[in-house]
């Protein structure tokens, strides 16, 4: 009956990472999160319901701090049933798939999920064996975590939160990831979040904008100083002439330079990086 309410009000719940985030979150405030979701779930709170799990899922992209296994478990158990209520059976099996290898002993309490309905025997017919490992390369720096756990195998039949912390104990990204589902593709040659194109790029593009603008300040004032040489009117000395025209060489090579820079700066953008 339960489940008949709310079916028609829920999309999928999209747990994913990385983003950017205003602030870190805690994981008392994910698990706080995840509470509220179950408390509105048994009440039939469909508003409430749907604000916990959305909480939750922007929570869990923002993590600050790696999950445990059992706060894992409590996300697989909400997004299953999240899922479940919304028809989405794709995404409802793996999520308490994870949830039974997490806490092979949890039973949900009756008033949460009803003894004998469809999400209760499928939550009691997924294995709390682990499935196959998929083996991933460890990154060059920091660690893997699958729902709280070290390693460089994920599971790979079965949903999972996971995370990429630093040698300081930062996370870095969590993500939420269904079988299937590629691994975030934001880490650098060093482990790190790496930066978008264009944010590598901007170093470059700056010396070639500076280049490029320097060149052509120099190129002008090369051409006042030639003027300045040809003035008759301006009564120089021989000592001026000599001088005017070493600071126009002197211009005109440092333009001829900048520009070189420039030309150098864009052939690498277009055609390297």
């Amino acid at each position: 009956m339960r489940v008949m309410l709310l079916a028609a009000l829920y999309a999928p719940a999209a747990f994913a990472g990385p983003a950017d985030c205003e602030a870190p979150a805690s994981a008392e405030a994910l698990a706080q999160a995840m509470t509220e979701a179950e408390q509105s779930y048994m009440n039939l709170d469909a508003e409430g319901f749907e604000a916990a799990v959305d909480e939750g899922d922007a929570l869990l992209r923002c993590l600050a701090e790696p999950v445990t296994p059992a706060l894992a478990a409590q996300v697989h158990r909400v997004t299953a049933i999240h899922s479940f209520a919304s028809g989405t059976l794709a995404t409802a099996e793996p999520s308490f798939a994870a949830a039974r290898v997490l806490e092979p002993h949890y039973r949900f309490p009756e008033k949460l999920i009803d003894p004998g309905s469809k999400p209760a025997q499928l939550y009691a017919s997924q294995s709390t064996m682990e499935g196959v490992i998929e083996a991933l390369p460890p990154p060059t720096r920091g660690t893997l975590l699958f729902d709280g756990r070290e390693g460089t195998g994920r599971p790979a039949q079965r949903a999972t939160i996971a995370q990429h912390v630093g040698p300081s104990g930062e996370v870095w990204w969590s993500a939420y990831l269904l079988p299937g589902q590629p691994m975030p593709e934001d880490v650098g040659r060093n482990g790190q979040p790496e930066r978008s194109p264009w944010l590598r790029r901007a170093p470059l593009i700056g010396v070639g904008v500076a280049a490029g603008a320097g060149a052509g300040l120099l190129y002008r004032q090369a051409l006042l100083v030639e003027d300045d040489f040809y003035d008759d009117s301006a009564g120089h000395s021989p000592q001026d002439y000599r001088d005017l025209q070493s600071q126009a060489n002197t211009l005109g090579a440092l333009g001829i330079a900048a520009g070189g820079v420039a030309l150098a700066s864009t052939v690498t953008l277009v055609w390297v990086w």
